[in-house]
């Protein structure tokens, strides 16, 4: 799955039920209360997630529409030097 940088300056907020993937372990230990495994490096929002401007990991294309507007494409290389 592709993965985008957060390009808002006050961050974001990923809603509970949304399918993330991509996460380096410690983004992913940070967040352990509000993320249920779903295998395979995914994981899912069990309530709304924040994410700070310049990091990096994968969102299920069924996402809402409005958080697209504040996240950029990313190269994968570039994915795995910036994540954390």
């Amino acid at each position: 799955m592709p993965k985008y940088r957060v390009i808002a300056a006050m961050g974001i907020t990923i809603p509970a039920g949304t399918l993330i993937t991509g996460l380096s372990k410690e983004q992913a230990a940070r967040r352990g209360d509000l993320l249920e495994a779903a295998g395979k490096g995914r994981h899912i929002a069990r309530a709304n997630v924040g994410f700070k401007q310049g990091e990096v990991f994968g969102l299920d294309d069924e996402a809402p529409k409005a958080l697209w507007q504040l996240l950029e494409p990313v190269e994968e290389k570039a994915a795995a030097k910036d994540a954390g």
